[in-house]
């Protein structure tokens, strides 16, 4: 079967409108092994067209990666980054990056301002958001859609996105993802 990967963006006129830009198409088969060369995963295809999006325009640059890493608090000390960041400016949009649902909105001490997003059994949070998101807990998205902007709520030490990425609620590489779609 073939997906395409697209996406969404607004056509500047005085009524909006949704215009599509095909990025490619590949094959895709029912399942696809991913590997970050640490653990591997299976990824199961819908059997519609599958869309994604980057979650911030332009070139992403990861400014820390997954796993074990100095403390950005406290130089002397290492500890287990849960997620990964990109570097952005405040206020750059963050866009969801697969069609999902909205599963929590919210603030807390570490990831500041976040949304979580559910797509089949995979989760992904965008934290450190400049405000509250406005979309409800239930709300369906599409992938493109803007879900906020960058910040540095919470525990952050200057304006970044995180991105947190669990399947079946153990967490996992987002890398492996932004690989997949090909956007890093």
């Amino acid at each position: 079967m073939m997906a395409q990967f697209n996406t969404i963006g607004r056509v500047k006129s005085s009524k909006p409108k949704v215009e599509i830009h095909e990025l490619e198409s590949v094959a895709v088969e029912d399942t696809m092994q991913v590997s970050n060369g640490r653990e591997q995963i299976a990824i199961e295809q819908p059997p519609l067209l599958l869309w994604c999006h980057p979650p911030l325009k332009g070139k992403l640059h990861i400014s820390s990666p997954f796993g074990k890493r100095r403390n950005p608090f406290d130089s002397r000390k290492t500890e287990f980054h849960s997620g990964l960041d990109l570097a952005a400016t405040f206020g750059t949009s963050v866009y969801a990056m697969m069609p999902g649902e909205v599963v929590s909105v919210g603030y807390d001490q570490r990831a500041g301002n976040y949304i979580k997003l559910k797509h089949g059994n995979f989760s992904i949070s965008y934290c450190h958001l400049l405000s509250r998101p406005l979309l409800r807990v239930g709300s369906q998205v599409i992938a493109g859609q803007p879900l906020g902007q960058v910040g540095s709520s919470g525990r952050s030490t200057g304006p970044h996105l995180h991105l947190t990425l669990k399947r079946d609620g153990q967490v996992i590489d987002p890398a492996i993802m932004l690989r997949y779609f090909k956007l890093i």
